[in-house]
């Protein structure tokens, strides 16, 4: 089982849901955190796979959303996952 968590900012993921992506990895998922801010030192002790993309958080724009969405259906599609989690607003 494969579950995703899509956050805009890696250091609100640590502060809010790092709790419940240990628990899923404990219970044998494979986690993956896709965010627009990785910081090596921050996560590398959870260690979880970490996707690293653009997202503008306060970014109006009819291309940049696309863009947003059309980089999200690609990793969808990639990593084929059970469940995905959006935690913030933009994603």
């Amino acid at each position: 089982m494969k579950i995703l968590f899509v956050i805009n900012d890696i250091h609100f993921f640590i502060s809010h849901r790092v709790d419940l992506a240990l628990r899923a990895k404990s219970l044998g998922w494979d986690v993956v955190i896709i965010g627009n801010y990785y910081d090596e030192t921050a996560l590398k002790k959870f260690d979880f796979d970490v996707i690293n993309i653009s997202i503008k958080r306060s970014s109006k724009s009819i291309v940049d959303n696309l863009l947003l969405i059309r980089t999200l259906a690609s990793l969808y599609k990639k990593h084929q996952p059970d469940l995905i989690h959006h935690i913030t607003l933009k994603p």
